[in-house]
């Protein structure tokens, strides 16, 4: 038994085609688990270092980098993946680690008072189940923040149909690659312009307002989209502003858990919201890929169902607007604990 085990295991290490796909997907799973890990654990640190006036102007000029970052891989990098693909996995990998490890040792948080002595724990088995129960108890018992986890959920969740699918819808169109390329890069640039003067608007009016404006506006785009967007100009232009309005929600969007979070347990309740994100994702994708394929691919219906979950998102950011001013509104809020 133990030989004919050792053979099958010699005979596919042998199968480059086999060891490249495992490799790759151990890999892209600890990238993966790195996407999830870092927002909360960054944001936790900005949560500390930046103050709450200018956290909306931080995440504006924080996303213009980014922007930049892109418009600049996009413009002179991207021919190069086909033939170059390793070289530029690793080239993105070291400047990641280099600017992430430049922060860290470059950003000092400030001198705060000690806190609250805790009471003694549990350790051990019991320990983790009572942690566990408290983490369960304090971010998913209070309606207010379930409200605030379901609507992140519903607006994150509403670009996700035209993101996924916007390149087959392109082609089925006949757009030009060369052309989807540009109209990337021009939905980079209207953004760009935008970041600053929304972060200012956030810092101005608040987060959550600012996130029913562009949830309200992306509903607009997504609904004429979806009655005219059969041609590749028409597409094209809903595209653009699909690419510029959800840009707006997530610069908006940026600071709002630190303005409703529990300041001291920002980053334990910025988690749980990620489950409700993480769960919905996992079934949305494979769901409207059925749906295209059931209705012999008509794409159109990604702008209808993206419509559906910013209209959705809406109305519960209006509730949560309604339990927001409850508790104090923009000058006197007080996260509940």
């Amino acid at each position: 038994m133990a030989a004919r085990l050792g053979a099958w295991v010699l005979r596919t290490l042998e199968n480059e085609m086999i060891v490249s796909v495992v490799c790759f997907g151990i890999f892209w799973a600890l990238y993966e688990v790195a996407t999830i890990a870092v927002p909360t654990l960054l944001g936790g640190l900005i949560n500390d270092v930046v103050p709450k006036p200018l956290l909306g102007r931080f995440y504006g000029l924080f996303r213009a980098v980014g922007l930049i970052d892109g418009m600049i891989f996009n413009f002179w990098l991207m021919g190069l993946v086909p033939t170059h693909f390793t070289l530029m996995l690793v080239i993105v990998g070291f400047t990641y680690a280099a600017a992430f490890l430049w922060m860290c040792y470059k950003v000092k948080e400030g001198d705060y008072p000690p806190p609250p002595p805790e009471p003694e724990k549990q350790k051990g088995l019991k320990g983790w189940w009572a942690e566990l129960r408290r983490y369960v108890r304090e971010c998913f018992t209070n309606h207010y923040y379930l409200a605030v986890f379901v609507m992140w959920m519903m607006a994150s969740l509403c670009f996700q149909p035209i993101n996924v699918f916007s390149l087959p819808y392109a082609r089925s169109l006949g757009v030009d690659m060369g052309l989807y390329g540009k109209m990337l890069a021009l939905t980079f640039t209207i953004s760009l312009s935008f970041s600053f003067f929304l972060g200012w608007l956030v810092d101005k009016f608040h987060p959550l307002r600012m996130v029913m404006f562009s949830l309200g506006a992306y509903a607009v785009v997504t609904m004429t989209g979806a009655l005219y967007a059969t041609t590749a100009n028409s597409f094209l232009v809903a595209w653009v502003l699909h690419g510029v309005f959800s840009g707006c929600y997530y610069t908006c969007v940026a600071s709002l858990g630190q303005r409703l979070f529990p300041h001291n347990k920002y980053a334990q309740f910025f988690s749980a919201s990620s489950i409700f994100l993480s769960l919905a994702n996992i079934l949305l994708a494979p769901s409207i890929g059925w749906l295209i394929d059931a209705t012999g691919r008509v794409y159109r219906l990604t702008f209808v169902v993206g419509g559906v979950l910013a209209l959705m998102a809406l109305v519960c950011a209006w509730y949560v607007h309604g339990k927001f001013m409850k508790l104090g509104g923009p000058k006197g809020y007080v996260a509940p604990e």
